[in-house]
């Protein structure tokens, strides 16, 4: 009867304290931290643990890692998740818990990368490996990997607080989508013949721009600059 008042976690824990089982078989792996409909949606994290008796040697250590580690990413994978924070859950045997947490530089579902950041975790504490019973590791911040570069590919656009800040002197504010139009003129010659007693019928003033003119005569083009 009281599976029907409890929830099974609580059932289960109940029936195990009252017999004298300290963890359900099954248990070693839990998938994640919340329930869903199997599509990922409302999860807040994905990890794995794994109680023992102690350890003779590093490589049990290692074994026991590679398990809990391979069991969280391939769960990651299944539901297309990225996370930005990886936690390590160490249990002693005077029953202590200690939990260590790194945050990650942007979300990623990358293996070399969350590896890396479990091993920097453990490290510290992998040489007291006799007097741990439970090792585990959750995944969490997570977002859906569709989401993750949607976002990362507007991230071109101002933010808000960027758009309504101070613009400093000088400082030229970045558009996106917007071509500017330049403002140069271009260089026009403009050719004007004047004819007089003293010059030659060939003799010719140009502008090669707004300030400087060329001055064509019979013996040469001569270049100077207006006032």
């Amino acid at each position: 009867e009281l599976c029907y008042i409890f929830t099974e976690k609580t059932y289960r824990f109940l029936l195990g304290a009252s017999i004298g089982i300290m963890q359900w078989p099954d248990a070693c792996n839990i998938p994640g931290g919340s329930v869903d409909d199997g599509t990922g949606v409302g999860r807040k994290s994905v990890g794995s643990e794994r109680t023992f008796k102690i350890l003779q040697s590093k490589e049990e250590l290692q074994e026991i890692v590679d398990f809990i580690f391979n069991s969280s990413y391939d769960e990651l994978k299944k539901h297309e998740l990225m996370c930005r924070q990886v936690s390590l859950r160490i249990r002693w045997a005077t029953y202590r818990s200690r939990q260590y947490t790194m945050n990650l530089a942007q979300h990623s579902d990358d293996s070399a990368t969350l590896r890396r950041a479990v091993d920097g975790l453990l490290l510290p504490h992998a040489a007291k490996y006799s007097d741990m019973s439970l090792l585990g590791m959750r995944l969490l911040d997570l977002i859906f990997a569709k989401d993750f570069h949607m976002k990362k590919k507007g991230g071109n656009q101002l933010s808000i607080s960027q758009f309504i800040r101070p613009k400093k002197p000088g400082e030229v504010t970045a558009t996106t989508g917007i071509k500017r139009e330049r403002t140069t003129e271009p260089k026009q010659v403009v050719e004007i013949i004047i004819s007089s007693d003293d010059e030659d019928e060939n003799d010719s003033v140009g502008l090669a721009s707004s300030s400087t003119i060329l001055v064509s005569t019979g013996k040469g083009t001569v270049r100077g600059k207006l006032p």
